[in-house]
Parts: structure tokens; C-alpha cells; sequence
């Protein structure tokens, strides 16, 4: 995959904002995957325990690559909706802002990067990120950058010397699923039924999050495991 620092082209640059934009915080940092975008993704990060900080993140992004690579993105910018009605007066002084305050800034900006043709490394979570190309429906536009990324993944080691997906075969199991990915998903279910302990019981935690994995995939005496585990 390019490298984001050898080519500074390809580089989405980040900076803190330097002139109030509306509806955003003055310390929100902002990623500038199209620097002459009309279109803000903001997002919300709290801190964990004590921690109370709320930092801000935000992704420039151009909203007629967002329309052409997204069905759900062409809705929501359309002249249908408030932020498409907004959009009509957008410029990349004061760009249309889209709280995005459920979805995760790392994946989002890895989708955006992508299909913007920005230089990006595979997503660090897989069940998060197909989950939002999934729910923006990108996997059409992010076919061949998916299947590259999976193909590599299936021959990643792990830190037991093991490949990945024999230590995750539930994660690649899901997210092979999701992003329609025939060759990740059969992977993943001979490593799955290869497992000599738990057979389908390690898809009880992820089952459990309303997850769109259909229960007729794993069969009747999995889904009786699973129902009592």
C-alpha cells in the first residue's frame, strides 16, 4: 500500500482549525483529506475513567466524492435533507458541518481516505470499520482497496507466530461477511471449525452486539450453544 509520508501529495494533512468555522469547537483538529472540501465529518472523543477531556476531530472531505461513492452520503447531501440544503452555500472557508457522533473518527478517516485516492494503511479494527462501510454502504466503491487489504491480512502473523486470522477467525468471520468478501469468510470458517475448543461458542461475545450476521449462517446446534453460553 502507498505510504502516506513518501508521496506528500497523497497526504491528508492535519491542523488545528484557524478560523472559526460554524457549529464546530475553535480546537476541533482537523484532517484535511481534501483541502479544498466543502464538507466537515465531525466527531466527539471522551476521555476513558477520570478523564473528562472532550477532544474534537473533524475530516475535510469533498462532498462530490462522498455523493458518488456513498448511495446513503448521495441522500444525505442531497437537496432533500438539511445538510444538503446547507451544502448549496458551502465553501472551504465555511463548509457544511455533519455531526457524525455514533460513528469512529480512525475508521471514517480510513474510508475517506480511500475514497478520496489518499495513500492509507488498513483499518487497526475490522469489525468497526466494515461495520461503517456496511452502514454508508462504500463497499461497492472500496471493492478492490478491501479485497487487497484482506488478502494481505489472511497472511499476517500474529504475535504466536500464528497467522491473525487463525487467532481471530471470529473478527475476519464478521467482517468478511460484511464487506462481501467470499474468500476471507471461507477462510475464516475452516479456522473457526478447526478450533479444537470452543467451535462457534467465540462469536457469543460479538453475536451479542446486534450484529448483522445471520443466525441461519451458523446452523441450529450453534445457535443452541450460543443461546446458553
Amino acid at each position: 500500500m502507498a505510504d502516506d509520508d513518501a508521496d506528500p501529495a497523497h497526504k491528508s494533512k492535519k491542523r488545528r482549525t484557524q478560523s472559526p468555522t460554524t457549529g464546530i469547537d475553535p480546537e476541533t483538529m482537523i484532517t484535511d483529506i481534501d483541502p479544498e472540501g466543502d464538507v466537515l465529518f465531525y466527531f466527539e472523543q471522551h476521555g476513558e475513567g477520570e478523564d473528562t477531556t472532550i477532544r474534537h476531530f473533524a475530516l475535510r472531505v469533498c462532498s462530490k466524492v462522498m455523493k458518488l461513492s456513498s448511495p446513503v452520503f448521495r441522500a444525505m447531501l442531497g437537496p432533500h435533507f438539511r445538510e444538503g440544503q446547507n451544502l448549496s452555500q458551502a465553501t472551504t472557508e465555511e463548509p457544511t458541518v455533519i455531526p457524525l457522533p455514533d460513528d469512529d473518527f480512525a475508521s471514517m478517516k480510513t474510508i475517506c481516505e480511500t475514497l478520496h485516492y489518499k495513500g492509507t494503511v488498513p483499518p487497526a479494527n475490522w469489525i468497526t470499520f466494515a461495520r461503517l462501510v456496511d452502514k454508508y454502504d462504500t463497499k461497492d466503491a472500496m471493492q478492490f482497496t478491501i479485497e487487497a487489504w484482506l488478502a494481505e491480512e489472511l497472511c499476517k502473523k500474529g504475535p504466536s507466530d500464528k497467522l491473525w486470522y487463525q487467532e481471530h477467525p471470529e473478527e475476519l468471520l464478521l467482517a468478511a461477511h460484511l464487506l462481501d468478501n467470499p474468500r476471507a469468510f471461507r477462510t475464516a470458517s475452516l479456522a473457526l471449525m478447526r478450533r479444537h475448543n470452543t467451535h462457534y461458542l467465540d462469536l457469543a461475545p460479538l453475536l451479542l452486539e446486534e450484529h448483522p450476521l445471520p443466525y441461519s449462517i451458523l446452523g441450529e446446534q450453534p445457535l443452541r450453544l450460543i443461546s446458553s453460553a
